[in-house]
């Protein structure tokens, strides 16, 4: 059973995923599915120790057993990477103001973007998702039961094929995944602001802007971020 984080804001604290279902079907449908899994590995310390990540038998094999309550120690520690890289985003997302509000069934539902280009969707008092949008394998159609997942652990499959190269952990390529990752964003934020439906109530001019900030810019934002940390 995955022990479940939180990020302390007020008034409430955000407790990272609901439920241990809640987050291991994040962790099999983004961190394990790929391409996403190409640039997780990245963000996510130990990954390539843990599987390979454009190896599908592999993250299967992975995936399943945590659906049969099998390897939780594994488990666990991609979930504190992923918890991890999702608490930057919101305290990130929280101190510049890198996120929007929409009206959800009368509930206040939030969506930003942090320094990792992660796109993390919560509301109070709960992580409701987060991804790397630019990479993230479709959603499927039906829904899948935690029963369904015994023998499909991971029903997203990727639309092509990419190359088996593990990412190296540098600058550029965190840069590269915080640049696509913005580009992504901006066009869900303006598809919600241009939808009634969607209920946006509060902006983000920040998201808005057409140019994502450059690379010697986002630097120091992530040395000033790790600073207040």
């Amino acid at each position: 059973m995955i022990q479940l984080r939180k990020v302390s804001r007020q008034p409430n604290d955000i407790s990272i995923f609901a439920n241990h279902e809640a987050a291991l079907e994040h962790i099999c449908d983004h961190v394990l599915t790929r391409e996403e899994s190409y640039f997780w590995v990245i963000l996510i310390p130990r990954y390539r120790d843990i599987v390979n990540p454009t190896n599908d038998r592999e993250l299967d094999i992975l995936a399943s057993a945590f659906w049969r309550d099998q390897e939780q120690d594994l488990l666990q520690e991609l979930y504190e990477g992923y918890a991890k890289v999702i608490a930057d985003e919101l305290h990130f997302s929280y101190h510049d103001s890198w996120y929007w509000e929409q009206d959800h069934y009368g509930k206040s539902r939030y969506f930003g973007i942090g320094l990792h280009g992660v796109y993390v969707i919560w509301s109070l008092p709960t992580v409701v998702s987060a991804m790397l949008l630019p990479y993230a394998a479709k959603k499927t159609k039906t829904s899948f039961s935690c029963h369904d997942r015994l023998t499909t652990p991971r029903p997203r499959r990727p639309g092509s094929e990419f190359s088996n190269e593990i990412r190296s952990d540098t600058e550029e390529n965190r840069y590269e995944i915080f640049f696509a990752g913005c580009q992504s964003v901006r066009r869900e934020y303006m598809d919600a602001c241009a939808d009634k439906k969607k209920k946006v109530v509060r902006k983000c001019p920040e998201i808005a802007k057409d140019k994502v900030i450059p690379v010697e810019d986002w630097k120091k934002r992530v040395f000033a971020n790790r600073s207040e940390r």
